[in-house]
């Protein structure tokens, strides 16, 4: 979910922009909590399901993610860098099933250039048991998720091009509920768990980690939950829908928006 970067920022500059050194067992996992974060699946949709027997949602989901430990570990090597927030970005597609089921997924493949690379997949299954109740404006709904991530990038550690790899893993469970406050407006509230984990393999300098384990191996690994808080709005005006999503998870903010279409 961090492709946007390429688009408005050359490769090059972004993976540089991520360069951290002397990493301990404690800075790694603050990065992979601000990681995590950022690729955690949202459909950035409300409690209500789409209602109906079959149902078919694509879209585009975009935003980004504050991630002050990543721009803490970046300063340290350099005060004068910046990385303060990630960028997300990612094709959506819904299909609501009878009963109030739906299965949503995500996907971006893989994209950028021999200085970065990203790509992403996932997962979720929802059930809004009140979508059986016709004309009900109260909603409610759980969601299981899952989320596989890989970023790839280059830059130099001490004078040493170092490559490195992320593959990141985040699942968890939510329930939400909205309320419609218009025909065409439903606000929802969300709340839930989440796990990250997260495998950082290098291959250069040896001065990426301080740990010596780390070091030895020249990766790292770590697994991190959090509790996780929402809250958002979904237009549905037709065929079209419009959402707008905060979210709190592993102390960090997420704000992500959503445009799609409802050809049927």
């Amino acid at each position: 979910m961090i492709a946007a970067a390429a688009v408005t920022t050359p490769a090059s500059v972004f993976a540089q922009s991520l360069a951290m050194r002397d990493l301990s067992v404690d800075d790694y996992k603050s990065v992979v909590r601000n990681f995590s974060a950022n690729l955690s699946h949202t459909s950035v949709s409300a409690a209500s399901g789409m209602g109906g027997l079959l149902g078919l949602q694509l879209g585009f989901i975009t935003g980004r993610t504050l991630t002050p430990d990543i721009n803490n570990r970046v300063q340290e090597l350099d005060p004068s860098a910046k990385r303060s927030y990630l960028p997300h970005m990612t094709v959506l597609g819904v299909l609501s099933l009878p009963l109030g089921f739906s299965v949503e997924s995500t996907f971006l493949p893989k994209i950028g250039t021999s200085d970065f690379k990203y790509n992403s997949f996932s997962l979720a299954a929802k059930w809004a048991p009140t979508d059986l109740f016709e004309g009900s404006p109260l909603h409610l709904s759980a969601k299981a998720h899952a989320q596989k991530s890989v970023v790839e990038y280059d830059y130099d550690v001490s004078g040493v091009r170092t490559a490195h790899k992320y593959d990141s893993m985040v699942t968890g469970v939510a329930g939400y509920i909205g309320y419609d406050v218009a025909p065409m407006i439903e606000p929802y509230l969300g709340f839930g768990l989440v796990t990250g984990t997260g495998d950082l393999k290098v291959n250069g300098s040896p001065n990426v980690f301080s740990d010596p384990t780390f070091q030895a191996n020249q990766k790292a690994s770590a697994t991190v939950s959090s509790p996780v808080y929402l809250f958002g709005v979904e237009f549905k005006m037709g065929t079209i829908r419009l959402g707008f999503e905060y979210s709190r998870q592993f102390n960090v903010d997420r704000y992500t928006g959503k445009f799609a279409l409802v050809p049927f």
